[in-house]
């Protein structure tokens, strides 16, 4: 499937490792991965989902 520029919801986490930020990113229904909040169980867009 062939997605328009407007149908992708990106969202980069940065991690801070040995005094470098490490950036990792999601797409669209990629499970967010949280060493900090393991439990999260969202994708980027349920995230921007929530403020249309």
């Amino acid at each position: 499937m062939i997605q328009t520029l407007t149908e992708l919801v990106t969202f980069d986490e940065f991690i801070l490792v040995d005094g470098e930020y490490q950036a990792k990113l999601f797409r669209n229904c990629d499970r967010i991965e949280s060493p900090i909040f393991p439990e999260l169980n969202l994708t980027p867009k349920q995230v921007f989902a929530k403020g249309q």
